[in-house]
């Protein structure tokens, strides 16, 4: 474990390994979302997870200096989406 996460580290795939994580529980609530179109929760957590997958890119992006500017828009994207999760989610 502690020779992954040096890997990890070393090669700064952590943001990536998060994207791909998210990715995958987002391909999850879509399915769900479409077995269940009606469960306002699924499609808050859905919102919330495309919202985290914009923060998380958003910050990978920070870490550059020619990309900085990239990365704030991210971020503040990933805020819009989760905000705008919750005023859907609260309006049926």
């Amino acid at each position: 474990m502690n020779k992954l996460m040096r890997i990890l580290k070393d090669n700064r795939l952590l943001f990536d390994v998060i994207n791909v994580m998210l990715g995958i529980a987002i391909i999850i609530l879509v399915i769900l979302i479409m077995m269940y179109p009606y469960n306002k929760y699924i499609r808050l957590a859905a919102f919330s997870v495309g919202g985290l997958m914009n923060i998380s890119n958003g910050l990978k992006y920070l870490k550059d200096s020619k990309k900085k500017s990239m990365g704030m828009n991210l971020i503040m994207v990933g805020v819009f989406v989760i905000i705008v999760g919750v005023v859907v989610t609260k309006m049926k």
